[in-house]
């Protein structure tokens, strides 16, 4: 708003892109989301796109639409989903955006992108017309991408560079299209490129301006310039330039007025259907802006014509005012219908938004019945966006309308959207009572639970006790489970008894198992206590067990778990740690394991520290600084702390740093909390894109983090009626719950167990981090910290369940779809032109790995590499334990060497079934293994002591292979 405007007054803007109005001086939000978009353009249709920094780096924008974004939330709480990026690529290799910078040369140069130009002129040759031109920072360079079109949108496609500087200096930020066809840009021309907030190290002096043309440079002639052109003449003809300069001419010289300096109408319009569309679409554009706007009777007119395009836009001009005539309301509601455009249909979605609530029903209705927009990248969400608020309008009418849709987001949005408030809950069950078939509940209540999980002490409807029977009787165990979840938010404790019976039946797998186990504990069911001591010593139920701790007061269940902290792997002494800090007497027992060394002073963290220093029990404080130190210090001991380190973290010695060291400390110290090169929690700032190369910045950050704290990052402290300790970020509040974000979990509190809570005047980061490190620890910290790429994960006997968890692909490295995780195997599939490596994050040493192994039918190559590196393109180098007909049993290094033992082991092979591998590196030598027979015996002091695991599929025929155990 204006200097002065009332803050009620203002327009909310947090991410996206705005519009301004040169004439009524109207500021309007154009759409949400994305992130640093610093560039936007249009396209010869009017089409909106933008180039963004950090995140994926092109968007197609709609009014209307919200995008993905880098980090926050959008406004619109119920939005559940946003409109992704077109790009098909990115412009950096590797794993991060930030890590791919000054690496990426043949990808596009890096992931920031300033400025947008889409090629309109007539000077270029015509490949370039409608290109995207954009400047890559880190790159140095022009990109250029294409966009095709897809469905209602686009895909982008990278296409050869446009321009590529010859020095590195060259910060290109903007562009503007000349008159002639030209490309004039800018240029900041400076050695930094970002993430310096000091200023004395810019150079303001050295700004730039270039031109860009295609053979000789001709000059416009009087005839040519805009102030001799006739209107009639060059609208809806000629160059683009001169046609967008005399629209904006139009709007200035008459201002709402008909027709000055303009000879045709309408009707002129409607009768010039010969043109082609494009010349029909600017007569359109040029008539809205001399006349000051579109009728509502003349978008009825337009939305007959034969161009999708004039059609599209008599949408959108006709409700710049956020109103339509009913007979406008009924030619929408026909077009939303019958329209064979996705683009109309687009443009239609796009309009719900600035339409009245009753005027949307029908319109949406139609658009929701195209089940052909389905996969189409806008619609959906539009009409999403635009129906959202029909279900608190009309809970019963709205889940009628749209909870069976075709547009299968707009249906299980709407059955989500009435589980989120209590007061839809009635409408909600009752719909949920018309589906008898067993995949339509399915859905619906999936989408229920995703929205009751946050919510407590909610009223049970009335139909529901019918409802959870009829579910019951269908002796459906994915249904039964859902049912159950359910049913604990509306207070149903009908489902506990056999969720107890699941938990303790060790007949089931430990993740039935478990499932019912995590049910009942955020049902708080109180039978718990008894059975948690037996099912901590259970390795089915262990992992959700251990959060089921600190939901009572009883320390013996708390000796068992401190009895079974020594075989418990990284992940699970994290949560042990956790749950007996939320309780004084607990926290007094783990001190106690401290000190008799049962547990690793170092495995306490400052985080949990600072959870006992918030108990305010001067007793527990006074034994917690004997026996692991003090977690309060004065601001003089911070700037010793900090003088003292860079005297002994020079650039030297970090340099001779071991990353992947630094990463296992960083992964059990930081990650639960920081994200880095798109690993990790998100309870404090995304640390990829942070000034990480300032030693200053970091010691600051580590030492001092409540120097300079965000609003965002300040903890809640609450302490329940039954004396429990939670201390998080909050994320979300409703009427029923909070929802706090700890360094372990998402934990939803019900506001009827809270006694107290409290916002901290500190960072959720505690001080007190490096205090538990080795000198040696803190080298390696920094080292990773200041990398500029994701490092590998030493191993640890802690963590090797990283390795493979039975499940997903989530802690290993690959490119396409050759490798899937298929019934507990991964398995690498595909008839490949080059090979193709699942590469592991774990970084080993001496090792030694067992597996079982099918090549199935016995045809094609694998092996799996071992001591191996990640090259930036994906290829792995390193020993190669060899699989396939003429290779079983061999040893070979690829990328190097080649062939180290030549001697098959193909006579212990079982062809075409599963075979057992062994491969044991300890030191220089390397033995192997398959079914027990030996195969590899070798001492090889030159060969790599240090690498990654990956599995490799050969290049060549079909080949399938699968590794399991």
């Amino acid at each position: 708003g204006k200097p002065g405007t009332p803050k009620a007054e203002r327009t909310p803007l947090n991410a996206g892109v705005w519009r301004y109005h040169p004439v009524r001086h109207e500021f309007e939000v154009f759409a949400h989301g994305t992130s640093n978009p610093w560039g936007v353009d249009f396209d010869e249709n009017g089409e909106a796109f933008v180039t963004a920094c950090v995140i994926p780096h092109l968007f197609h924008i709609v009014q209307g639409g919200r995008y993905e974004r880098q980090a926050g939330s959008h406004f619109e709480k119920y939005t559940f989903d946003d409109i992704k990026t077109i790009a098909d690529h990115r412009h950096y290799v590797g794993d991060t955006p930030h890590g791919g910078n000054n690496r990426s040369s043949e990808a596009g140069g890096g992931h920031a992108h300033c400025g947008l130009l889409i090629y309109k002129g007539e000077q270029f040759p015509k490949e370039y017309r409608g290109g995207l031109f954009f400047e890559n920072i880190h790159g140095n360079r022009i990109n250029h991408d294409v966009v095709e079109p897809k469905g209602s949108g686009f895909v982008g496609k990278h296409a050869p560079d446009l321009l590529l500087a010859n020095d590195r200096w060259f910060r290109g930020i903007s562009f503007k299209e000349g008159p002639d066809g030209s490309v004039y840009f800018i240029d900041w021309y400076d050695k930094q490129a970002c993430h310096w907030t000091d200023p004395g190290i810019w150079d303001r002096t050295n700004g730039r301006i270039y031109r860009l043309r295609y053979g000789e440079w001709k000059p416009i002639g009087e005839a040519d310039t805009l102030a001799k052109l006739n209107p009639d003449a060059y609208v809806g003809t000629g160059l683009a330039w001169n046609s967008s300069r005399l629209i904006r001419q139009a709007r200035e010289k008459a201002p709402g007025s008909k027709g000055q300096g303009f000879s045709w109408s309408l009707d002129v319009l409607l009768e010039s259907e010969f043109q082609g569309q494009r010349e029909t679409v600017r007569e359109l554009w040029a008539m809205n802006a001399a006349y000051g706007g579109t009728s509502d009777d003349e978008c009825v007119s337009l939305l007959a014509t034969r161009h999708e395009r004039v059609r599209a836009w008599s949408v959108q001009l006709a409700l710049e005012n956020r109103q339509a005539s009913v007979e406008l309301q009924r030619a929408m509601e026909v077009a939303a219908e019958k329209d064979p455009s996705p683009i109309v249909r687009r443009y239609l979605a796009s309009g719900l938004q600035r339409l009245p609530l009753e005027q949307r029903w029908e319109i949406a209705k139609n658009l929701a019945a195209h089940a052909e927009d389905n996969d189409d990248p806008n619609i959906p969400f539009l009409v999403w966006y635009g129906v959202e608020p029909l279900v608190a309008a009309d809970p019963a009418r709205a889940l009628a309308t749209f909870g069976s849709a075709k547009l299968e987001k707009v249906a299980r949005f709407t059955v989500r959207r009435a589980a989120a408030e209590p007061a839809l809950h009635e409408a909600l069950v009752t719909h949920l009572t018309t589906f008898a078939d067993d995949a339509s509940l399915k859905w619906r209540l999936e989408e229920s639970v995703k929205a009751l999980g946050d919510q407590r002490g909610l009223a049970m409807p009335a139909a529901w006790p019918a409802l959870r029977a009829r579910i019951e009787a269908k002796h459906d165990a994915a249904l039964s489970k859902l049912g159950a979840q359910v049913a604990i938010a509306f207070g149903d404790t009908t489902s506990l008894p056999e969720l107890r019976r699941r938990m303790l039946d060790k007949s089931l797998s430990g993740t039935e198992r478990s499932a019912a186990l995590n049910v009942l504990i955020e049902a708080r069911d109180p039978v718990l206590k008894d059975s948690v001591k037996e099912l901590l010593v259970d390795a089915g139920t262990r992992t959700a067990a251990i959060r089921a701790i600190s939901l009572f007061d009883d320390s013996v269940t708390a000796q068992v778990a401190l009895a079974m902290y020594a075989s418990a792997n990284q992940d699970e002494r994290r949560e042990l740690v956790d749950a007996l800090t939320s309780r004084a007497g607990y926290a007094s027992l783990l001190l106690d394991a401290i000190e008799d060394q049962r547990v690793k002073r170092s495995d306490l963290g400052a985080f949990a520290a600072r959870k006992i220093e918030s108990f305010g029990d001067p007793k527990l404080s006074e034994r917690l600084a004997l026996v692991w130190g003090t977690v309060k210090t004065t601001a003089n001991d911070k700037l010793q702390r900090i003088a003292g380190l860079k005297q002994r973290l020079t650039a030297d010695v970090i340099g001779r740093g071991d990353r992947a060291r630094g990463r296992e400390i960083f992964s059990r110290t930081c990650l639960q909390c920081h994200t880095l090169f798109g690993t990790g929690g998100d309870v404090g700032p995304e640390l990829t894109g942070a000034n990480r190369a300032d030693l200053d910045y970091l010691l600051s950050n580590i030492v001092d983090p409540s120097g300079v704290v965000g609003q965002d990052y300040l903890s809640t402290m609450v302490w329940t009626h039954d004396e429990r300790l939670v201390t998080g970020i909050l994320k979300e509040e409703t009427d029923s719950s909070l929802v706090l974000r700890t360094e372990r979990e998402r934990l939803v509190i019900a506001k009827s167990e809270i006694e107290t809570r409290r916002t901290s005047e500190v960072s959720t980061m505690p001080e007190g981090l490096l205090d538990t490190l080795q000198p040696e620890e803190i080298v390696n910290l920094i080292a990773y910290l200041q990398g500029a790429s994701q490092a590998n994960l030493r191993a640890t006997p802690l963590n090797t369940g990283r390795l493979f968890d039975g499940e997903t692909l989530a802690h290993w490295r690959f490119a396409g779809d050759v490798w899937k995780v298929e019934g507990g195997e991964i398995v690498g599939r595909g008839e490949l032109a080059r090979n193709s490596f699942l590469a592991s994050e774990l970084e080993l040493g001496d090792f030694t790995l067992e597996f079982e192994v099918k090549l199935v039918g016995d045809e094609g190559n694998s092996g799996v590499q071992f001591r191996s590196a990640v090259h930036d393109d994906g290829e792995v180098a390193g020993y190669q334990a060899d699989i396939g007909p003429g290779w079983w049993g061999k040893l070979y290094e690829e990328h190097g060497r080649a062939v180290l033992w030549d001697k098959s082991g193909e006579a212990h092979v079982k062809k075409g079934e599963w075979n057992r591998y062994e491969i044991e590196a300890k030191g220089s030598r390397i033995v192997t293994r398959i079914n027990g027979a030996t195969c590899v015996d070798l001492d090889d002091p030159t060969g790599a002591r240090r690498g990654v695991i990956a599995l490799q599929l050969h290049s060549g025929p079909m080949t399938e292979v699968r590794f399991r155990n």
